[in-house]
C-alpha cells in the first residue's frame, strides 16, 4: 500500500497547491498541456499555461481552454507576434479573448483597419475603431449604413473633410452630424453650416465649436433663439466681451448667461442695481464673490426684493451693521438688522412694501414681529394671500381680523371694536376724505391727501358726519373720550411697551407708536397699529370727542394744555373750548392719565393747527352688533383734575342720583350703575355723568 502511493506524481496529488509547486519541475510537454486545460484549480492551469514552452501549445489553450485566467497567461507570454496575431483574428474565439490578444502587442494600423472591416462583429469593430492609434486612416470604413454606435465611433477618426462635410449634410442622426461638425474644426465653414442650419439644438452644437469673438458676435445679431445666443455667449472668453452682452443685450436669458460667466465687479453690480428684469438683478447678486459687493449692491439697488436677498446672502457680522446706517433704505436696515439679531422697529415702521411686510409675516421666527408686519400690511390683496399660505396659528388670527376690516365712502377703512356694537375708523379721517365727502378741502389744502384732516371744528366734523350718512344711511359720530380709551389702550394701557420687541427700546418703541416728538403729522400709509389693528390710536395727532364740557373747573384745570392755548382762566366760557382725546406729534412727554385733551376752538388756526384731527364711529350695516348685556360702570377716581367732592355735587344737581348715593357707589367702585342689551340707551346717561366730572365705562 505504501509503496504505490510513493509512486503517484505529485501533479496528480489531492492537494491543489502541491500540484502548482510541481509543474515548475515537469518537463512532459503533454503533461503540461492537459493540466493546462483540464485541472480542477485554476492557479494550477495558469501555472501550466505559463509554463509551456511552445506557442503553438499556448495557441492551443486558448483556444480550447475554458479558463480566462490561463488564456490571458497564455496570450501574455507568447513569444511570437504571429501567435498573437493569429489569436487576435481568429474569430471562433470570443471577443474579449480576442481583445486580450489584441492589447497584448503593439498592433499595425493596416491589422487595426482589418478589425474594423464590415465582415467583423459590431463588438470588434467598435473596440478597434476606439483602439487604433491615429495614423490609421478611417475612410474606407465609412458606411452610410452602419449603425449609429459604429458611426459615432468612426466619425472622430475621419480626416478627410469633404467627407466630413458629406456626413453633416446628409446624416438624419443629430449625434452623428455633430461628430462630424467637431471633426472638421473649421470656423469659416461652421459659420456658413450655421447660417444655413434650421434645427436649433444642431445651430447649438455649430455655435460650440467657434472661438473668435467677432465672428461670435455677428452670429449672434442675425439668431433669434435665445438658446442659441445663449450657446454662443458660453463661447466668449473676454470680461469686455461678457460685459459687453450682460449689459446691452436685449434678451434677458442672454444677459443672465453672460453675468453668470463674468466675474467683473463693476459689471455684476451695474447689471444687479440697473438691469430692467428682476430676473437678471437676481442673477447678478448670486454671481457676487463677496460680503462686500452684496452689500453694495443692496445700498444701490431701488429693488425691495433684491435689497431682502442682499441683506440674506450677507454674512459678515461686520458688512451687516453697514447697512444699518442711517440713510438707507427701511426695508434693508430691517433686514440687515434682524440678520444681526435685532427688532429695528423704527425702520419696520417704516416700510412701504406690503410685499416686504408679508415675507416678514409669513418667515420671521419671532411672534410679535411677525403680527406687527400684519398689522402694517395696507392692501386687501396682500392680506388675502397672505391668509391663504399662512402657517402660523396665532398670526393667522391677527391675519383673519384684518381681513374683517369695512371699507366704506371714501376709501375710509373701519376696524371693528371687540366689545362694542360699532366699528372705528382705522385712521384719523384724512384730508383726502374730507375733499372727497364734502367737495371741498375745509383748510385741508395739503398736498398729502394722506394726512389728518386738522383744523376742523365739532360743527365742521357733524356736517362731515351728516354728508356720510346721506350716502349709505348709517349712523357716523365721534367717540366719547371713554371709547376712545377703550379702543386706543385696546384694554392694555401699555401695549407699545408690552409688544416684544426684541432688543429695541421700549422708550423708542412708545414713540414711534405715538408719533410724538416729532416736527409734524405723518401720513397714513406710515401709521403704527395697536393690537386691534387701529393705526395711530394714541397719538400723531389727538382727536375730537363728543364729550362737553361741564363747568369752569374743567377749563381750570385743563386749559394749561397747550391746545388750549389763549383762554381767559375762570373768565373762560365753555362754548369757547372743546374736548379731545390721546396726544399729537408736537407733544414731548405723554402720561397715559392725562389723555384728555381741552382744546380751544380758536387756536385750531393758531397753536393746535395741525395738531387735532379726528376719526369716526360707524353704527348699523356691517357693524358687529352683540346680544350680550352692556354695563355702565362707575370708575373709581373722576376725571383728571377734579374732586370726588366737586363730581358728586355735580351729579347730585342733576338728581340722577343723590349726594349720600354717590358717595357709596365712589367707596366701592368700580360698580355697575346700569345695564342693557342696547347699547345706545346707555348712552345719554352716560354723557350727562361725564359732564359731571364722572369717569364712566361702558363694558360687556
Amino acid at each position: 500500500m505504501l509503496s504505490r502511493l510513493w509512486k503517484t506524481p505529485p501533479w496528480k496529488n489531492a492537494d491543489w497547491r502541491v500540484r502548482e509547486q510541481a509543474v515548475a519541475a515537469i518537463t512532459d510537454r503533454e503533461v503540461l498541456l492537459d493540466l493546462a486545460l483540464r485541472d480542477d484549480s485554476a492557479e494550477v492551469r495558469v501555472a501550466a499555461a505559463r509554463a509551456l514552452p511552445e506557442d503553438a501549445l499556448k495557441v492551443r489553450v486558448v483556444r480550447e481552454g475554458r479558463c480566462e485566467r490561463a488564456r490571458r497567461e497564455a496570450i501574455g507570454t507568447m513569444r511570437d507576434g504571429a501567435s498573437v496575431l493569429a489569436c487576435v483574428f481568429d474569430r471562433a474565439l470570443p471577443v474579449e479573448v480576442r481583445k486580450t490578444a489584441a492589447q497584448a502587442r503593439p498592433l499595425a494600423p493596416a491589422d487595426w483597419l482589418r478589425l474594423a472591416a464590415a465582415n467583423e462583429s459590431e463588438a470588434m469593430r467598435a473596440f478597434a475603431l476606439q483602439s487604433m492609434p491615429a495614423e490609421a486612416d478611417a475612410t474606407r470604413l465609412w458606411d452610410s449604413a452602419l449603425p449609429t454606435a459604429l458611426k459615432l465611433t468612426i466619425v472622430p477618426r475621419l480626416n478627410d473633410r469633404a467627407l466630413l462635410r458629406s456626413i453633416f449634410d446628409k446624416e438624419t442622426v443629430r449625434e452623428v452630424r455633430i461628430a462630424a461638425l467637431r471633426r472638421m474644426g473649421d470656423e469659416t465653414t461652421v459659420e456658413k453650416l450655421f447660417y444655413r442650419e434650421e434645427d436649433i439644438e444642431m445651430r447649438q452644437a455649430l455655435a460650440g465649436e467657434v472661438r473668435t469673438e467677432s465672428l461670435l458676435f455677428a452670429m449672434m445679431d442675425d439668431e433669434r433663439e435665445p438658446k442659441v445666443r445663449t450657446a454662443l455667449v458660453q463661447q466668449l472668453s473676454t470680461e469686455e466681451a461678457l460685459a459687453r452682452v450682460a449689459l446691452r443685450d436685449q434678451d434677458p436669458q442672454v444677459r443672465i448667461a453672460a453675468i453668470q460667466r463674468t466675474q467683473s465687479h463693476a459689471t455684476l453690480l451695474e447689471a444687479a442695481v440697473r438691469d430692467a428684469d428682476r430676473r437678471v438683478r437676481l442673477a447678478a447678486l448670486w454671481q457676487a464673490p463677496d460680503d462686500a459687493l452684496r452689500a453694495e449692491i443692496a445700498r444701490r439697488s431701488g429693488d425691495e426684493q433684491i435689497r431682502i436677498v442682499a441683506a440674506q446672502a450677507v454674512s459678515s457680522p461686520e458688512v451687516l451693521e453697514t447697512l444699518c446706517a442711517d440713510g438707507l433704505p427701511e426695508d434693508l436696515r430691517w433686514n440687515a438688522g434682524r440678520r444681526l439679531g435685532r427688532f429695528p422697529v423704527a425702520s419696520l415702521a417704516a416700510i412701504r412694501s406690503d410685499w416686504m411686510l408679508a415675507q416678514i409675516a409669513s418667515q420671521d421666527p419671532d411672534e410679535g414681529v411677525r403680527e406687527t408686519a400684519v398689522r402694517l400690511i395696507r392692501q386687501r390683496e396682500t392680506l388675502d394671500a397672505l391668509a391663504r399660505s399662512m402657517t402660523h396659528a396665532n398670526t393667522r388670527i391677527v391675519v383673519e381680523a384684518r381681513q374683517h376690516e369695512i371699507i366704506g365712502t371714501a376709501g375710509i377703512r373701519y376696524v371693528p371694536v371687540p366689545g362694542r356694537p360699532y366699528v372705528v375708523s382705522a385712521f384719523p379721517i384724512t384730508r383726502g376724505q374730507v375733499r372727497t365727502v364734502l367737495g371741498d378741502p375745509r383748510g385741508n389744502t395739503g398736498e398729502d391727501a394722506n394726512l389728518p384732516a386738522t383744523g376742523m371744528s365739532p360743527k365742521e366734523i357733524a356736517a362731515f358726519c351728516l354728508a356720510l350718512n346721506q350716502t349709505d344711511q348709517l349712523t357716523y359720530r365721534l367717540p366719547s373720550f371713554e371709547e376712545w380709551r377703550h379702543f386706543a389702550t385696546a384694554e392694555r394701557p401699555n401695549w407699545f411697551r408690552d409688544v416684544r420687541m426684541g432688543t429695541a427700546d421700549p422708550e423708542e418703541v412708545a414713540r414711534i407708536a405715538m408719533h410724538t416728538g416729532a416736527s409734524g403729522p405723518r401720513p397714513f400709509d406710515a401709521a403704527w397699529p395697536n393690537p386691534w389693528g387701529i393705526l395711530d390710536a394714541l397719538g400723531n395727532v389727538a382727536v375730537w370727542v363728543e364729550d362737553q364740557i361741564g363747568d369752569a373747573s374743567w377749563i381750570r384745570y385743563l386749559q394749561k394744555d397747550p391746545l388750549a392755548e389763549g383762554g381767559n382762566g375762570g373768565d373762560a366760557r365753555a362754548e369757547e373750548f372743546g374736548l379731545a382725546a390721546g396726544f399729537c406729534w408736537s407733544d414731548r412727554h405723554v402720561r397715559m392719565d392725562r389723555s384728555d385733551r381741552l382744546v380751544r376752538i380758536d387756536a385750531l388756526m393758531g397753536a393746535a393747527k395741525d395738531r387735532v384731527g379726528f376719526r369716526l364711529l360707524r353704527s348699523g350695516g356691517e357693524g358687529p352688533g352683540l346680544g350680550k348685556p352692556f354695563k355702565l360702570t362707575l370708575q373709581p377716581e373722576p376725571r383728571w383734575g377734579l374732586s370726588r367732592e366737586a363730581a358728586t355735587d355735580a351729579v347730585a344737581a342733576t338728581k340722577l342720583f343723590t349726594a349720600q348715593q354717590m358717595e357709596q357707589y365712589f367707596r366701592v367702585a368700580p360698580i355697575m350703575l346700569q345695564s342693557s342689551t342696547n347699547y345706545e340707551s346707555l348712552r345719554p346717561m352716560k354723557r350727562r355723568l361725564e359732564l359731571c366730572g364722572l369717569h364712566v365705562t361702558v363694558t360687556v
